[in-house]
């Protein structure tokens, strides 16, 4: 490949980083003028070893040539991947690419600029001075010997080359290149902003406005691994000492009649039985996928509501410190997965109700005391057993019996002689579950005005027994 057509500065080291930071920071703060063109660009990268994806991303003051007082804008894109063989060291390289190529995009968008402000006879040359940091010591390594055993990196090190090696045939322009490491988890006060924001908007990038993880294992050829996470979960009970709640969801949707309902099973810590509710809804913009997205919003909604009452329950222990906490939502949607993991889709009210999902689990951080490790797993749906996730079938079974009545209503679950046969009966009193949840009607308000509107009915509760 040859030697990389700039230079690579590796600043100080893990006990000395004060030259490498204070050049980073000195080079965010730095204007770019007309007659002083410098950019300097933050390249960050993300990697989960859990669920085997990444992300990476650059930030940077994005000059506006001929603006008054030399403004500039910040600047900032970031790319989810995925894919076999991909890691940290790969998401840090692809940041660096992406940085490359971003540097030629501007310096030619600022040379398009100077040269239409150019009289006729002038052809002199424009200096610029381009510059990427990047906490990858491993990636600048590379780059200076030019080689990497790794097929995959070394793939992405040749476009590396490729992209500063077009840096010097944009016309009329000489471009100095520089690429400089930064040492990563520093103390606030040592961490350019620049850098900081790079790295977090990959980690957002990755992980999706969805503050949590969302695992999508096995599928339905081999759905061991995710139904054994299920099953694990559904079988432990909930203590003030071990605060770990499972929330199981399913969905149910009837195209004829529009109408629609869905079931939330989980095992309260004060309870010996599971508690459910099934829960009718209509509208015309309903479909089967908006069904299982509203379960998922009840599961979380019901998740700091328990977690609440767990808190509540400890308040005569130890004060002072945070109590840790996980909650894990399973659902057999793996379209609503893929979506909340994405942060995106096409359909209007299907969007507003994914905003919606984020706002209710970014909620369950604000429980005084509490810190709450989230989890949505998707679950494999009607399987035979052994494969049976029983919590998962009683909340089909609600989510149906709910969309048949459309009117939402309490069940029970009755045990019918020595078999484990359980079928669902009408409880008449509701005292029970109104003694501890509130009413409540719609889902933040209407989803949306007009044919496009969901109502959500009244819940009722479920109790084992």
């Amino acid at each position: 490949m040859g030697p990389f057509p700039g230079t690579i500065h590796i600043h100080g080291n893990r006990h000395n980083p004060e030259k490498a930071v204070q050049a980073a920071i000195d080079a965010g703060n730095h204007q770019s003028t007309d007659d002083d063109i410098q950019l300097s660009i933050f390249a960050g990268g993300s990697f989960s070893r859990r669920i085997h994806d990444g992300s990476y991303a650059i930030v940077w003051n994005r000059p506006i040539p001929g603006a008054p007082d030399h403004a500039q804008e910040e600047h900032r894109e970031a790319w989810y991947a995925e894919g076999p063989g991909l890691n940290s060291v790969i998401c840090e390289l692809l940041a660096l690419l992406l940085a490359l190529r971003s540097l030629k995009v501007e310096l030619e968008r600022i040379m398009a600029f100077k040269l239409r402000q150019r009289r006729g006879g002038d052809d002199h040359v424009v200096c610029a001075m381009g510059r990427v940091f990047t906490d990858s010591l491993n990636n600048l390594q590379h780059l200076t010997t030019g080689c990497c055993a790794n097929p995959i990196q070394a793939d992405i090190l040749r476009l590396c080359f490729e992209a500063a090696h077009e840096l010097h045939v944009v016309p009329a322009l000489s471009v100095r290149l520089e690429l400089r490491w930064l040492p990563s988890h520093m103390e606030e006060r040592l961490t350019p902003l620049l850098h900081w924001k790079a790295d977090t908007i990959a980690y957002i990038a990755r992980e999706g406005p969805f503050p949590g993880d969302i695992i999508i294992a096995g599928n339905c050829s081999d759905p061991y691994q995710a139904v054994h996470s299920a099953q694990q979960a559904e079988a432990h009970h909930p203590t003030l000492d071990n605060m770990q709640l499972a929330f199981f969801v399913d969905g149910s949707h009837n195209t004829l009649s529009q109408s629609g309902g869905y079931g939330v099973v989980w095992n309260r810590y004060d309870a010996a039985h599971q508690t459910g509710i099934g829960v009718a809804i209509s509208g015309q913009a309903l479909t089967n996928n908006i069904c299982e997205l509203l379960a998922i919003i009840e599961a979380l909604q019901l998740m700091k509501t328990e977690f609440t009452r767990m808190m509540a329950a400890r308040a005569g222990r130890r004060r002072g410190h945070v109590v840790k906490a996980m909650g894990r939502v399973f659902s057999d949607s793996r379209s609503n997965c893929e979506v909340l993991r994405h942060g995106t889709c096409g359909d209007l009210v299907q969007r507003k109700l994914v905003e919606a999902c984020f706002e209710v689990a970014h909620e369950l951080q604000t429980v005084p005391g509490l810190r709450v490790g989230l989890e949505l797993r998707w679950v494999p749906g009607r399987m035979p057993p052994p494969l049976r996730v029983e919590a998962h079938r009683w909340a089909d079974r609600l989510g149906g019996r709910a969309r048949g009545l459309q009117v939402s209503r309490m069940f029970t679950r009755q045990t019918v002689g020595d078999e484990d046969e359980q079928v669902l009966g009408d409880v008449d009193s509701e005292e029970t579950f109104w003694a501890r949840f509130q009413e409540r009607e719609g889902l933040m308000g209407p989803v949306n005005e007009g044919p496009g509107s969901i109502l959500r009915r009244r819940a009722f509760i479920w109790s084992g027994c």
